[in-house]
């Protein structure tokens, strides 16, 4: 879910993203209010827990718009939610080197649920 396109030209993503939902222009985007981010009450209600992995030099997503909207929207509805940034990472490769604080999250979220 992408609320802004970084500075300078279009990037094929923005122009692919744009175009799957209908939109023209970034009125259009700040106008929308069908984002899979603006129906996530469910999910933290549910306490369904979410883990946000992203490279704070993203030039592809902007994190400030996209990732740390959806961990701080998240957050703030009370559902469970941990963030890994990757400081100076982009947008590819995506992930860590090192899983095992992925696994390590997801292995305390299913400990939650029992």
């Amino acid at each position: 879910m992408a609320r802004s396109q970084s500075q300078g030209p279009p990037s094929p993503e923005w122009t692919h993203f744009l175009r799957a939902y209908g939109l023209k222009s970034e009125e259009d985007v700040d106008a929308y209010k069908d984002f899979p981010a603006d129906h996530m009450e469910a999910m933290a209600k549910a306490k369904v827990p979410i883990l946000v992995v992203y490279g704070d030099a993203d030039k592809v997503v902007p994190h400030k718009e996209n990732s740390v909207m959806i961990f701080d929207r998240y957050k703030a509805l009370g559902g469970p939610a941990e963030q890994i940034v990757k400081p100076g990472g982009d947008h590819h490769p995506h992930g860590l080197s090192d899983p095992k604080p992925i696994v390590e999250f997801f292995e305390r979220a299913w400990a939650d649920k029992k």
